[in-house]
């Protein structure tokens, strides 16, 4: 699946269905998709709601915007045909057609808003790809707060826990260390943002708080990998909001989620009148 805007510079969003799932490719590498995104998308065009039908003998592209188009989307199947739809604007009114016909129809406006043009917008709102069982440390940095760090000791099967230079190991709650690896591993983001992006960076280049992991790989032939190092910054959308922006670092790509989100990650896990303020 190929989605691009023929007008604008950068990069097309580029889709690849794998055995893993769908693949996004960013800035060279592949990374996961949204696939929930992509079904909407596909069933938009397999389903599109037709206004009208004003020809089928296109002669003049110009007429309904289709010389220069809004966007365009094409399908590759597994016999590596392509299947390429080209969408135009004029007067008011969407239209669009297959590049392997002549006849144009009349579809609602809201149609190309499913496919958002910055590749992004497609990644997969799980921000990790890892086990819960690969966890091995996991260091939350809240505002106005000392870090909370947690060990996970795989050998001996035992979490300790700090907040600052403090000794928690006693009162943790292995249980719930465990859970919080589990909730890790399935974080979601509420959305990638598609634009804005420069005002979330300049905020985010001085994070009010953080999220480190240390994870376990393993190499290509199955052998232990080295430790896998993530950190995740991230500050206030906006005053009041009750969102986060939040990013990779390093990475320019900016996602929402919920404030309290982040914040549940650090509950539940001491034993009654041990939790830390």
């Amino acid at each position: 699946l190929l989605v691009r805007h023929p007008g604008e510079a950068g990069e097309p969003v580029v889709l690849r269905l794998e055995r893993e799932g769908w693949q996004l490719f960013l800035r060279d590498r592949w990374v996961p998709a949204d696939p929930g995104r992509i079904q909407m998308g596909i069933d938009m065009l397999a389903a599109c709601p037709l206004i009208g039908y004003p020809t089928d003998s296109l002669t003049d592209p110009a007429a309904y915007g289709l010389d220069q188009p809004m966007l365009q989307v094409a399908l590759r199947g597994k016999d590596g045909a392509t299947d390429r739809i080209t969408f135009g604007k004029m007067s008011a009114k969407t239209y669009a057609r297959r590049d392997d016909a002549l006849s144009v129809y009349e579809i609602p406006e809201a149609v190309p808003g499913f496919f958002p043009t910055h590749p992004a917008s497609w990644r997969s709102r799980q921000l990790f790809g890892f086990s819960a069982i690969d966890v091995r440390q996991i260091a939350l940095q809240l505002a106005g707060q000392e870090s909370l760090t947690l060990r996970y000791n795989a050998e001996e099967n035992l979490w300790l826990a700090a907040r600052g230079e403090k000794d928690l190991s006693a009162d943790i709650d292995p249980a719930a260390a465990a859970n919080l690896a589990t909730t890790l591993e399935r974080l979601m983001a509420t959305r990638w943002l598609a634009s804005g992006t420069g005002e979330a960076l300049a905020a985010l280049a001085k994070p009010t708080s953080t999220l480190g992991l240390a994870v376990d790989t393993l190499n290509d032939d199955g052998s232990p990998g080295p430790i896998a190092r993530i950190l995740l910054e991230f500050v206030p959308a906006a005053p009041g909001s009750p969102y986060f922006f939040g990013r990779f670092a390093g990475e320019p790509d900016v996602f929402l989620i919920p404030q309290s989100t982040l914040k549940d990650l650090a509950t539940g896990l001491f034993s009654t009148g041990a939790e830390p303020p």
